[in-house]
């Protein structure tokens, strides 16, 4: 009996002594709060020799027990390439996962990526409903992205009045982005007149809260000289010549055939604000149209330097240009889509213009533009494409000329993703032959071969075997 009594108080020290020694260990173990300002530090070398891959650790560790704000940090990580490889997808199941546990920076992340088409295409709505309903939880920068969305009319339906009550809010908060919009809003009269004091007030809150961008605004002085360059009104040219009613921007709901527009136009391009209701920035502009089978390529040429050349095929009532090509991405303009429309003997073209480094758009645009009759209707129709063949790395062009002339040569795929450089050929009076030593980049290919004079141009399409 005493055996049986020594054994069981034995097992009963010994399962004491066990427990004693897991309580220890689970408050030696650091907090989630001390893991995550250690992954914090790892990360971005505070105190600690960087290492982001050890962040990352910690950070799933953190996750995988469902830890909101980890979730959100393991997020960032994945989308901006920190100690892993880049993966938008899994950034976006992350973000999704913290939001759920309410984490309001989560919210915004997802919003971000809805806003710049991080993991696809970009959606302003959802991007704009998450912010609304991050700054309805008292987030500053769900303040800061539905106001910024809302002065846009981005996703929701552009309205000043109420993204400056947002951004107010979020500039009491410290948010630099609202104060600098503020001052953008106050210093331009953007549907109101102008307040200069209060736009200085925003630009130094702006700059006292970190918004590196208006440091030299505040530090010379220079809103009298900003005052002077947004000094604008009644000297827009169409404006006061009447071929623009006034100031707002007329709106073009449908479009026309740009057949029917082929040629080169000029005239202006006129920014507006976000609004449409006002005038900021005039400029000379050339644009030259050319269709293709079923799209439609544009030159725009601003102070005689091509800044945008594109594609686009109708699609509904606009010409929506899918796919960029590398080389679009150089230019200062990336037009996304085109809306045009004709009066009288103008023609308005309505274009959406992507900042493609920032993925955010441009102001309203607007072209106004008269048909280029600068040269002589005597001389139209003055050479003929008689036939294109494209072999063994060669393009062979016969052209039957009424004169001696020099033309231009281009030639791409039809939608522009394979575009050869341009070059100028003599003509003589009669039969011309012209071997052009070449090589599409791509095979079985669809090409059109465009050759012009002055404003004469002819085209012809033909089929590329880049095999042969």
């Amino acid at each position: 009996m005493k055996n049986i009594v020594y054994i069981v108080g034995m097992m009963l020290l010994f399962a004491f002594s066990a427990n004693a020694q897991q309580n220890d260990a689970q408050n030696n173990r650091p907090s989630d709060k001390h893991l995550l300002a250690l992954a914090h530090q790892y990360r971005y070398g505070i105190i600690k020799e960087a290492n982001p891959e050890k962040a990352v650790k910690i950070l799933s560790y953190l996750a995988r027990n469902n830890n909101a704000t980890a979730l959100n940090e393991l997020g960032k990580c994945y989308l901006n390439g920190d100690g892993v490889k880049i993966n938008a997808e899994l950034a976006y199941k992350l973000f999704s996962k913290a939001a759920k546990l309410g984490n309001n920076n989560a919210i915004c992340n997802l919003a971000l990526m809805y806003q710049k088409g991080l993991n696809g295409t970009a959606n302003f709505k959802k991007a704009y409903l998450l912010y609304k309903k991050a700054a309805e939880n008292g987030s500053v920068q769900g303040l800061y992205g539905s106001g910024y969305l809302l002065y846009k009319g981005l996703g929701v339906k552009q309205n000043y009045e109420e993204a400056v009550k947002l951004l107010q809010q979020g500039a009491e908060k410290g948010h630099p982005g609202c104060s600098m919009l503020l001052a953008s809003y106050y210093s331009n009269g953007y549907d109101r007149e102008q307040d200069l004091s209060k736009a200085e007030k925003y630009w130094k809150k702006a700059s006292r809260d970190g918004n590196s961008w208006t440091v030299d605004i505040t530090k010379n002085g220079m809103v009298d000289s900003i005052n002077k360059r947004i000094s604008h009104k009644n000297k827009w040219t169409h404006v006061k010549n009447h071929i623009l009613k006034d100031e707002n921007m007329p709106e073009i709901k449908s479009t026309i055939d740009a057949h029917n527009i082929e040629g080169v136009w000029i005239g202006k391009a006129y920014s507006y604000d976000w609004s449409k209701k006002n005038i900021l920035k005039e400029q000379d502009v050339k644009m030259d149209i050319r269709c293709i089978e079923d799209s439609v390529h544009v030159d725009i040429y601003t102070n005689d330097s091509l800044s945008t050349s594109y594609s686009s095929i109708l699609d509904g009532n606009k010409y929506i240009s899918n796919k960029l090509t590398n080389e679009q991405k150089q230019y200062s303009w990336t037009v996304t889509q085109t809306l045009f429309d004709t009066n009288n003997n103008y023609l308005f073209a309505d274009l959406k213009v992507l900042n493609y480094r920032t993925r955010s758009f441009s102001k309203p645009l607007l072209a106004v533009l008269n048909r280029d009759n600068s040269y002589d209707a005597e001389s139209m129709n003055t050479f003929s494409i008689a036939s294109v063949q494209y072999k063994s790395g060669k393009l062979k062009i016969t052209i039957d000329a009424s004169q001696s002339m020099n033309v231009d040569i281009t030639a791409s795929s039809v939608t522009g993703l394979v575009r050869l450089p341009s070059c100028s050929r003599e003509l003589h009076s009669g039969h011309n032959t012209i071997v052009i030593p070449t090589l599409f980049e791509k095979s079985d290919v669809v090409a059109v071969v465009t050759i012009s004079h002055k404003n004469e141009r002819h085209s012809k399409t033909i089929t590329v075997n880049g095999r042969e």
